[in-house]
């Protein structure tokens, strides 16, 4: 394992020449803070934050967090618009506002991409004003708990998870943050001795790393998550908060697998199939009914906006097609932000005209179930009892199509996100069926999505 952790190690860590970049790009922008303050006469401290802050970055991550600090005594619109004048002042007017709890801004410096954030500056993270007030906190105890040998351990566990699929808790993912990541190395002192710590969690796992709490009270506060971390800085908050069953037991499993068999395909495993001919040929084999719906997204929106609503518009459109009882095996969700997608995969390809109605049980009054139906135009047969001794009608089904009953559910938009609804009634959607999918997904550069999809397996096996 020692060989494999240093392989690994020596491909992910930042050589000289991107830490000295790192370090000449945050200088600059700590000097474009600092000025940009200074020339609006407004009073902030600004602080760098995060892995990159920390040294815990590896070296395909491009990120830099760059917070600015307001009095906390700051009006909150005042802290929203002079942070945004701010952010734009140091991004030389070429950030975009983004919006999460407030705006912020986002730009690129020297191939980096920097989040402008601000806060208020205060004492005590239990008592914050916003959601990202506690970063400073978090920057400020993982440096006085991380030593250089620790950082290196953050770099694999990172890295392992990103491997497995499960790094990341962003809505798109729900999986560790960097900084889980880097307080269970501070807590377990290495990532072999989590690896092996973790092999044996169940179906939830406990760590206050003050151990002053009692677990049974902290799982009747956290009682949903599979994972519960206790945030040394704010002893109310998970840390773990995000991370979802499935990525908690994928971690859990990953561990195994690894503690009986190491190798460098947890850290780089191979890619799923995306040729045409290969997608293709899976499509044949599946003999399922297979759709994709593409919907371009108008607006500026984050992946956590974007994410829930984009899941939210599949439930509905899952509901509606198994309420005309076509069979869903699967369904998934992807989004590059510009354009949204929605896979929904079918057991049976078609379904017949004749449907089964199944009226009251004994005990209940038949009259208003046989005189509705008695009559009706879509009556095949009946009525009639079974033989579970059940009053039956037989009807002609309304929809035998499912691609009709998707695209009278997109056009109506009831029910779907906010602002996928607000897409379609502005650019419209597309539907792709079967092998016609491959061809939409080469387009919209999402054939490693559809590979995933199609042939989904733990990344370790592939």
């Amino acid at each position: 394992m020692e060989k494999i952790l240093n392989d690994v190690l020596k491909k992910i860590k930042p050589d000289r020449n991107e830490r000295n970049r790192l370090s000449d790009t945050s200088e600059k922008l700590m000097e474009k803070a600092k000025k940009a303050g200074e020339n609006l006469s407004i009073d902030i401290e600004p602080k760098l934050v995060g892995s990159t802050a920390r040294g815990t970055w590896i070296s395909e991550e491009r990120d830099i967090d760059l917070f600015l600090l307001f009095s906390k005594d700051t009006p909150r619109n005042e802290l929203e618009e002079k942070g945004l004048e701010i952010g734009h002042k140091i991004s030389g007017g070429e950030g975009k506002e983004q919006y999460a709890e407030h705006p912020y801004i986002k730009t690129t410096l020297n191939g980096f991409d920097v989040d402008i954030v601000p806060c208020y500056d205060i004492d005590d993270p239990t008592n914050i004003r916003s959601a990202v007030d506690r970063s400073p906190h978090h920057q400020k105890y993982v440096e006085e708990h991380l030593n250089p040998e620790r950082r290196k351990e953050v770099l694999l566990l990172k890295k392992f998870l990103m491997g497995i699929g499960a790094y990341g808790s962003e809505l798109k993912v729900h999986g560790f943050s960097g900084y889980l990541c880097e307080l269970l190395v501070i807590h377990f002192d290495s990532f072999e001795k989590l690896i092996k710590s973790a092999k044996d969690w169940g179906d939830g796992k406990i760590i206050d790393p003050d151990h002053n709490r009692d677990p049974e009270d902290l799982r009747t506060l956290f009682p949903d998550d599979p994972l519960i971390f206790i945030d040394p800085v704010d002893p109310g908050r998970n840390v773990a908060a995000a991370v979802s069953k499935r990525n908690y037991a994928t971690f859990v499993r990953a561990s195994q697998d690894f503690t009986e068999d190491p190798g460098k395909t947890f850290f780089f495993p191979n890619p799923p199939i995306r040729s045409e001919k290969k997608l293709s040929e899976n499509i044949k084999r599946r003999e399922t009914k297979l759709f994709m719906i593409s919907i371009d997204i108008p607006f500026d929106l984050v992946p956590d906006i974007i994410y829930p609503q984009l899941r939210k518009t599949k439930k509905k459109l899952v509901e509606r097609v198994e309420r005309e009882d076509f069979q869903v095996l699967r369904s998934a969700v992807w989004s590059d932000n510009e354009t949204a997608v929605i896979l929904i995969e079918l057991k049976f390809r078609s379904l017949p005209k004749a449907k089964k109605h199944l009226g009251p049980p004994l005990g209940i009054d038949s009259k208003p179930f046989v005189q509705k139906h008695l009559d009706s135009r879509d009556k095949l047969a009946g009525p009639f009892i079974d033989e579970d001794g059940r009053l039956v009608f037989e009807l002609e089904r309304a929809h035998t199509d499912a691609r009709e009953v998707i695209s009278n559910s997109l056009q109506s938009t009831e029910g779907l996100g906010k602002h996928i609804g607000k897409s379609i009634k502005k650019e419209g959607y597309k539907i792709a069926e079967d092998y016609d999918v491959v061809e939409l997904a080469e387009n919209l550069e999402a054939s490693e999505f559809l590979g995933e999809y199609l042939t989904r397996c733990l990344p370790w096996y592939r």
